[in-house]
């Protein structure tokens, strides 16, 4: 994960109602055609798929395909609210912070962190060697505080309903992580162009393809990068339950709310944290005020809003499942003899 693209948030385009319907037809499935959207949507194919490139070349909108946790867990997942000192620079280690391939993404926020920043490690014992060396390394660093996720309880990159239940299917083949693979680069490339490159048959592919997205094990959807995707607010939020109150539930709630598109239930001093994008910042704090502080069992809110965020592309965390998932840690498995046969290229 070494690909980042930084921009303030209000550097964001205006996207037409167009764009929403057609990121919204994307994110159900992010591999529909062109011709499916536009009757759907009653314009014509040309102007969909015009559209399409031109919010993909202006970094918009992705398609990424994202595996189930449950195939490939990273337990080693963790939030982390930074302090510079006083004669250091905060975008300097902000940027230094967002260059390594362990973080996932760095905001600069306004409250009493000057940094968040989301670390993705397989394992605790790779987040604590993580911490303890090459963050600390970063020159100006005055504190750190760790919120290690007990679950990821929602992320709206991957949908609703995908981390629970776990699907039927929990195993990756061979040629599954083969295609996987070609679809971490480019998640709408034709199923021909894939059974070319992996040296398989078109009809092996589509079969393989349905399996996976039938059970659940594999989604392909449209994500947007809130840096440009129209939005001028964010913030992440700490939560604090108030005595026998549930997380789950709270959690669920929360995941409820249109504008949040990251829950996780947390230890370190937070027992949520989740994210919020919003148009503005009057928006912001009248969703925080009105759907999010009348949640039954929340007892304190801490909002750290986004002066600047670096987004990475969801290609790279796609990538870096299947990687963990193939350093044989028990997720995939040799195929069966009658798939093994089925391997030549179709003519």
């Amino acid at each position: 994960m070494t690909s980042v693209d930084s921009r303030g948030l209000v550097e964001a385009p205006r996207l037409s109602e167009l764009d929403y319907k057609i990121i919204a037809s994307l994110k159900v499935d992010g591999r529909m055609s062109f011709r499916e959207i536009a009757r759907e949507l009653g314009v014509s194919e040309k102007s969909v798929r015009r559209r399409y490139q031109e919010l993909v070349g202006e970094n918009v909108l992705e398609i990424a395909c994202f595996i189930h946790p449950s195939c490939a867990p990273l337990h080693g997942w963790a939030i982390v609210g930074i302090i510079v000192d006083p004669e250091g620079s905060i975008v300097s280690t902000a940027d230094a912070l967002a260059a390594m391939a362990d973080i996932d993404y760095v905001a600069i926020v306004a409250g009493k962190f000057d940094i968040f920043a989301e670390i993705v490690c397989e394992t605790r014992d790779q987040l604590l060697e993580f911490l303890d060396g090459p963050v600390r390394k970063i020159p100006n660093l005055s504190r750190i505080r760790v919120y290690p996720y007990l679950e990821r309880f929602y992320d709206e990159r991957i949908g609703p309903g995908l981390f629970s239940p776990a699907p039927d299917v929990v195993e990756l083949s061979d040629i599954d992580a083969k295609i996987v693979r070609e679809l971490s680069i480019d998640a709408r490339v034709p199923f021909r162009t894939v059974a070319d490159r992996i040296d398989a048959s078109e009809v092996m592919v589509r079969r393989r393809m349905k399996r996976m997205t039938d059970t659940g094990l594999l989604r392909i959807t449209a994500i947007t990068n809130p840096a440009t995707s129209g939005l001028e607010a964010g913030a992440a939020v700490a939560v604090e339950l108030g005595e026998g109150a549930s997380a789950r539930a709270v959690a669920e709630r929360l995941s409820a709310v249109a504008s949040i598109n990251y829950v996780a239930l947390c230890a370190g001093g937070a027992d949520i944290i989740f994210e919020i994008l919003a148009r503005n910042e009057g928006e912001l704090g009248q969703l925080l005020d009105e759907q999010v502080r009348p949640i039954d069992g929340i007892q304190r809110l801490e909002a750290f809003t986004y002066l600047k965020l670096h987004y990475k592309s969801s290609r790279l965390y796609a990538t870096f499942q299947l990687e963990s998932l193939t350093r044989g840690r028990g997720g995939v498995v040799t195929t069966d003899s009658t798939e093994e046969t089925d391997m030549s290229p179709t003519g």
